[in-house]
């Protein structure tokens, strides 16, 4: 069986992260919303582990975004 990738891109704001994600397996595509803080991207990082999917994950790196990316290895571990 072929491993399905999930698409994920986020939006960064100062008090929360837009996030589009756009399924592998079934094509569906959602958008929500978390928090900027450590509890919503726990949330988020749930949520995605729940598919079992490959995740790729692309951010806007704006005066917001700049945080993510130093978080983003110990965020995207869990994956």
């Amino acid at each position: 069986m072929r491993e399905s990738t999930t698409w994920v891109g986020l939006d960064v704001h100062q008090e929360e992260i837009v996030v589009a994600v756009l399924e592998g397996s079934s094509g569906e595509a959602k958008h929500l919303s978390v928090r900027h803080d450590t509890r919503g991207i726990a949330k988020l990082v749930r949520r995605l582990k729940e598919s079992g999917n490959r995740v790729e994950c692309a951010y806007e790196a704006g005066p917001c975004g700049y945080t993510p990316r130093g978080s983003a290895a110990s965020w995207w571990r869990l994956l």
